[in-house]
């Protein structure tokens, strides 16, 4: 039977310093991008944007226009895409959109970063749990083992008795 030591440490605990960090992070791709991977490939996602597409060049540039007066301008980095019947931009959605998502991401990230506390905790209590029972296994087993020798013991000094008058 192989065993293997795992070293349990004390769990880290909640601090506003690392979720204002996480925010931070998550504020930063929300509004700036970042690249999505996956096993079939990446991709850059603009989460703060949306994908204004037109079938003619005549209805993509006033519609950019309006967006544009509407105060949604057209991410300064993102390509426009343009072919036969098909144009598209990414345009940032309104303030009030952009603020429902932020809240929306920062309340997750909140989330997910407590739940993977709990999750680290209680991975370190299985750990220890699992150790302290095999400790007591361990020393049951010595127990048992020192016991075995003593009646062995005993057991072959009655057998050396017995042969010692013959």
């Amino acid at each position: 039977m192989t065993t293997t030591k795992t070293k349990v440490t004390i769990p880290a605990f909640f601090t506003k310093e690392e979720l204002d960090s996480r925010q931070e992070k998550a504020k930063y791709n929300y509004i700036n991008g970042y690249v999505r991977r996956s096993e079939y490939g990446s991709s850059f996602v603009l989460d703060s944007c949306f994908t204004f597409h037109a079938t003619t060049l005549e209805l993509f540039v006033d519609g950019l226009m309006q967006l544009a007066l509407n105060g949604q301008a057209r991410h300064p980095y993102s390509n426009i895409v343009s072919g036969v019947g098909y144009h598209s931009a990414h345009v940032y959605k309104t303030k009030e959109e952009q603020d429902d998502d932020l809240q929306s991401i920062l309340k997750e990230v909140e989330e997910n970063y407590i739940s993977e506390l709990a999750e680290e905790k209680q991975k370190q209590i299985e750990t220890l749990t699992e150790q302290l029972l095999q400790a007591e296994l361990n020393k049951e087993q010595k127990k048992e083992d020192e016991r075995m020798a003593k009646l062995r013991a005993k057991a072959e000094q009655e057998a050396c008795e017995f042969f010692k008058d013959k």
